[in-house]
Parts: structure tokens; sequence; C-alpha cells
């Protein structure tokens, strides 16, 4: 039954099960007939006849992209061991029995890596990025031994990219294989158990196993020829790699297969890998906690600094005046408010790695009044020149240098955060005036 709009060019036709007219919006799922729900619900485009049969393909995948919103952010609730995400199961009772189920099912999913796949070109070339899509399939061919060389992967990787570097191909390579031996079979294994909890398993007639896949080379012919999409066969495991699985309730499996020496080693394997997950996981919280650290720091310097200004203008009754310094250099004249020090002493070492104050040469002492001003003018320069020069993004990480690291490690600290070479001197004569003066 064929659903046509006033223009009769423009059609779509009705998936099995659909009614009279689409689900209301918020039923619509992702499957055939909530697809179909949401173009009608969307248009065809009727006043512009051919527009949307033109440009099927881009519709799909924008349906594709309104069903997909949002997915990946959700937290989704915890599943038991032998149950499959919802999306599956919604997927599964939207479609028909048997083969025409099972092609409706396929078509989708071509659709869905189609787009999953466009939108990681997309973001590649429209940001100069690198991305990598690997995907396995749930399901292998019945009969098919749970081993690499019977699992295939579908990879996307931008192409100029292993045409430009030949490094590319055999890293690419090495973690397609990684990722099907590693990843894609325990989620082969998963997707069985889930089913056998629903539906009886039944394997081809015979029970005759599949060949492998056919050997490739390290780097497969893309599919198109020339384009961004692969398909990985997996490889079989070299015999030193393959990994022994004990496991217990295995009839088969017997002690004296193997020797002393082995099973010590088999054990001492698995104790040195828990301590290293242990110590990994100890060095992750750690990290966590002095970044956090840091940030707080930085917080109360950020505050302290503040305070020390409001401070200061009220005991000399102005305001700061802010002026760019966007060539600001050190002067060797007489000093004035705006005038930078040439020379600092080095940090103490006496145990406090705290900046020394910079040394200007003897002066008077100054009066409160001028102290404060001295003091506005120096972390306002600072800014400033921060400012006038593009810095201001990286505030916060040369506060952290001038407040926690010693004068001696500045210069290769700036580098690090980026501060150009030409700008280091300049940078580091503000942030010792500001320093000193706080």
């Amino acid at each position: 039954m064929m659903y046509s709009t006033a223009a009769p060019s423009v059609g779509l036709p009705a998936p099995p099960g659909a009614g009279e007219h689409p689900p209301a919006w918020h039923l619509l799922k992702f499957n055939p007939i909530g697809l179909w729900g949401l173009r009608r619900r969307l248009g065809l485009l009727s006043s512009e006849p051919g527009i949307y049969n033109l440009n099927r393909d881009k519709f799909d995948t924008a349906d594709i992209a309104w069903m997909a919103a949002g997915m990946a952010s959700e937290v989704l609730a915890p599943l038991g061991l032998t149950q499959f995400p919802p999306e599956f199961m919604i997927l599964r009772n939207g479609t028909p029995s048997g083969q025409p189920g099972s092609m409706a099912r396929s078509q989708l999913r071509s659709r869905v890596q189609r787009a999953t796949f466009d939108l990681a070109a997309l973001w590649d070339r429209t940001f100069g990025g690198a991305t990598l899509v690997l995907h396995v399939e749930g399901t292998i061919r019945p009969n098919s031994p749970k081993t690499p060389d019977f699992v295939k992967s579908d990879v996307y990787f931008p192409a100029h990219f292993l045409q430009e570097d030949p490094r590319f191909s055999p890293i690419v390579s090495d973690m397609v294989q990684r990722f099907i031996a590693e990843i894609g079979l325990p989620v082969i294994e998963r997707w069985e158990r889930c089913a056998r909890a629903r539906w009886p398993m039944t394997q081809g007639a015979g029970n005759q196993a599949p060949p492998p896949y056919p050997s490739q080379p390290t780097q497969p012919t893309a599919v198109p020829a020339g384009s961004s999409t692969f398909v990985y066969h997996g490889r079989p495991l070299p015999p030193l790699d393959r990994v022994v699985v004990i496991d217990d309730d295995d009839d088969e499996f017997d002690v004296d297969d193997f020797t002393a020496s082995q099973l010590d080693a088999i054990n001492s394997i698995e104790t040195h890998q828990f301590e290293l997950q242990t110590l990994r996981t100890a060095l992750s919280d750690t990290q966590q906690a002095l970044d956090d650290a840091l940030v707080r720091e930085h917080d109360l310097r950020n505050q302290l600094d503040e305070a020390r200004v409001r401070l200061a203008s009220r005991a000399d009754g102005a305001t700061p005046h802010h002026q760019s310094v966007r060539h600001a250099t050190p002067s060797t004249s007489t000093p004035s408010r705006r005038t930078l020090p040439q020379t600092y002493a080095s940090p103490s070492r006496s145990g406090n790695s705290t900046p020394r104050k910079l040394f200007t040469g003897p002066s008077p002492a100054p009066s409160p009044s001028r102290s404060a001003t001295r003091s506005i003018d120096a972390i306002a320069a600072y800014y400033d020149f921060l400012q006038a020069n593009e810095l201001s993004h990286l505030n916060a990480t040369l506060d952290t240098i001038r407040n926690s690291i010693p004068m001696t490690s500045w210069r290769e600290q700036l580098s690090k955060a980026g501060v150009p070479s030409i700008l280091t001197e300049t940078v580091m004569a503000l942030m010792a005036a500001a320093t000193s003066t706080g």
C-alpha cells in the first residue's frame, strides 16, 4: 500500500504492521514503523516533487540521526548477563518474524553503518582530525568456531592518512585484529548467551562449519575502492599467542596436563595482573586527586589576588588603570609604574620553593600608597599583556606556574604551556613583577 501526499510523484511505502496514520511523536521508535511514521510527520516535500526521491539517501540519514540524537550520552540501566539493551528488543519486536524480518533488520543495520561512517568522515574532513570506527556484529555464520579468522570487522579510517603515511596501515591493522580477538569474540559470546535465553538456537544443516574468511594483506582494499571504509577479516592467532583458559567446570581439563612449573607460571601471571590493575587504579585515583587539588589551589590563588587588589584600591583611594601593553618590554630607564624589572634573584633553596621577590636595586621604602599602586599596575600589566597577545586562555596555567613553580623553571614551563619563544622573556618579567608586588 502506498501513502502519498498531494503530489502523486512523492510517496512512502508503509512497512508491515503500520496503521493508516503514523504513530504519535512520543511513540516513534527505531524500527521500520517508527522511521516510516517519522518521515510521514516530517513530510515528503510534496511542494517540490522529486526532491525527496532524488535525495533519498540524505533524508534517510537525517531520519537515523533524529532517532540517535542524545543516545551516546544517555545512562543505560544495568543489564543482566542474559539481557539485550532495550533498543534491541524494540527493533526485534517491530519487525516481522522469519526471513522478512531478518532482511528488514539487515537493511537498517546497513543504513546505521553508513550514517555512522559518514558522520565520522564529516567530523574528520571539517575539523582536520582522525577518527577510527571499529564494529563487529553480535552474530556470525552458523556453526562457525569462536576464533578470529571467522569474524570480520567493518572499519572507517580516513583514506588520505593511509596514503600519506605508510606507518598507519600496520598500526590500524594491529588495532583491528586485537579488537576482533579481545572484544569481538566476547561480544559474540554475549549475544549468543542472551539469544539462548529467549529463543531456541539452531545451527545450519549438518552442523558443518563454514570456511574461515580469506586471508588479506595488511591493508585490505577499501569498499568501494578509494574510500575510507574497509572490511577487515580476522587472522588466526599464532600458536604461541593462544591463551590457555582454565575452566573448573570443564570435565576435559586435567591438572595433570600441566607441569608444576607451568601451573606456577600461570598463577604468577594472574597475581601480577591483579597487582598491576590495582596499581593502575590507585594511580588513576591519585592523579584525579592531584588534578582536583591543583584546580582548588588555582581558585584560591585567584581569590587571594583579587583580595589584594581590592585592599590596595581601598588603601590608595584609586581604581586600577588598565592599558594595553602588547609591545611592552623591560626598560633600562628610571622605573615608573609601568617599568618592568630587569633582573630577578634565584629562588630560595632553604626548603621553600616559593619564588623570591624581584630585586631592582636600592630604593627608598615605598609608602603604602605607592606600594599598592605598583602592585595594581604590575598585576594589570601582566594580564593586559596576556590579553593583548591572545594568551588569555593560558591564564590559569600561567598563574599556577607563577605561584607554584620556582623561577628557574619558568622558561621550560612556559614553553610547555605554549607561550611563543619570542614572548617568553617579557612574560617572565611580567610574571616576576606581579609575583614580587603581590
